[in-house]
């Protein structure tokens, strides 16, 4: 079973990104259509369906007009209490090396991440995903979710709100003790170990980075590379000399006991002499030694130095190719960070546009609503039966329904098809039509009245 790590962090919530409205330079565009759309929800229709019957219930209740609540995603971005309006995880198993796109093992981290991603929801269900996608066009899959904290039992105020904390609560997660031990952060490693388990169905053992794997920095590599080149050049410099003299009327030689410690010495540093020689170097110091016995020895020596020769030049050209790679990597680390430095920068431009963009689309919304209003009593000069029933010239009817036809086309262009839906079945007057009307006949009955008399 093979072994990667998990990387579950916090995003950033680029939402534009995520949904490739705008493609970035670490994007393979020819992929774009490879990625994977789980859920794509507009964040205020998302709003409306989690908080909005729970905001209708507290204004009912309230007697003061400054207690209601009219947006609540500008409530929350307003209450200053850090509560955000949406929170992203981004979810990847393994990195580039061992599960990105060419290393062979990038479908083991799709099929993960996709079992992941299709029961989030139901593991999380105080947690609404509006915005879910599996990117496929960069380096390696990771998956985007965004959702909005859902949180209920509230007995004052609002009984449904946005509270990461209470919503983690609602899903029997345990509240924290203080910032190094949170509810996130319990939430996260539950989420991680959820991780493990699928990962361990698809024959992928997940591994601590930090401390199960041997897994050296750029520099670290650097370092490994020189120390070998420089340990290769020093046992290139070493050499034995040995002068063994013979002993007058017999067939042994002998040597220096200076000669002797050199040898071991060279054979130590070297980290190339083994128990045999040791003892054997011990036991002649100072002594006569048998020059045939030691001969043979040498020469085995000399088999063993130019093994290790060709090993440590293998080595070496292994150390210096690892040194290139990652000396490139070092670089292209350095121009990922100044790239990533210009994309929170434009990551903070963006945030800047979106909120000033919101209170155009509340004055959207409410343009829509005043449009079908109007429309909609505009028809009952044409089908109301009883009270505005005018009898129209065929003329007049056609440049009413001209009028429907239009407001209902402009409606279902602008993402409003429940008001066009509206606007299609019904006719009637709106509580902001009946106030003009009302004003309207109260003027008009005061000029009947005329200018009052005095004196």
């Amino acid at each position: 079973m093979s072994g990667a790590s998990i990387s579950f962090v916090t995003g950033s919530g680029a939402i534009g990104h995520n949904n490739r409205e705008f493609i970035h330079d670490n994007v393979d565009e020819s992929r774009v259509d490879d990625n994977i759309n789980y859920k794509e929800e507009k964040l205020h229709i998302a709003y409306e369906k989690c908080f909005g019957e729970a905001v209708k219930k507290y204004n009912e209740k309230q007697t003061r007009k400054d207690r209601k609540i009219n947006n609540y995603m500008k409530h929350i971005k307003d209450s200053g209490n850090n509560e955000k309006l949406f929170y992203e995880n981004v979810v990847q198993v393994g990195d580039k090396y061992s599960h990105g796109f060419g290393s062979g093992n990038e479908q083991q981290a799709i099929d993960i991440l996709d079992k992941y991603a299709r029961e989030f929801q139901e593991r999380n269900p105080n947690l609404y995903v509006f915005n879910m996608k599996m990117h496929l066009d960069e380096a390696s899959p990771h998956l985007h979710i965004d959702y909005i904290p859902v949180a209920t039992g509230y007995k004052r105020g609002l009984g449904t709100r946005n509270s990461l904390t209470k919503a983690h609560a609602n899903m029997g997660i345990p509240k924290g003790t203080g910032r190094n031990n949170n509810s996130t952060m319990k939430w996260q490693k539950r989420e991680k170990e959820h991780l493990k388990e699928l990962s361990k169905e698809h024959d992928l053992k997940i591994i601590n980075k930090k401390t199960d794997r041997k897994h050296l920095t750029v520099d670290e590599y650097k370092i490994y590379a020189e120390e070998i080149e420089k340990q290769f050049n020093r046992f290139n410099k070493l050499s034995i000399n040995i002068n063994p003299a013979k002993i007058p009327f017999t067939d042994r030689l002998i040597i220096k006991e200076k000669e002797l410690k050199g040898l071991s010495n060279n054979a130590k540093a070297n980290h190339l002499a083994d128990k045999t020689i040791s003892k054997y170097a011990g036991e002649l110091e100072g002594k006569e030694v048998e020059l045939n016995l030691l001969a043979d020895r040498l020469k085995e020596r000399d088999r063993e130095l130019k093994d290790k020769d060709k090993e440590f030049n293998l080595k070496l050209q292994e150390a210096k190719k690892i040194k290139n790679k990652y000396e490139f990597l070092y670089e292209e680390q350095l121009n990922i960070n100044k790239k990533v430095d210009s994309l929170e920068e434009q990551v903070k431009e963006l945030e800047l546009n979106n909120s000033k963009l919101e209170p155009l689309q509340d004055k959207a919304d409410n343009l829509a609503s005043v449009f079908a209003n109007q429309m909609k009593a505009i028809n009952l000069l044409v089908h109301d039966k009883e009270d505005y029933a005018t009898g129209l010239n065929k003329k007049q009817i056609n440049l009413i329904n001209a009028l429907d036809d239009y407001t209902q086309s402009w409606l279902d262009q602008v993402g409003e098809k429940d008001l066009s839906t509206e606007v299609n079945e019904k006719i009637g007057i709106s509580k902001g039509v009946q106030e003009s009307i009302d004003y309207l006949k109260k003027l008009e009955r005061s000029r009947d009245r005329g200018p009052s008399l005095g004196g």
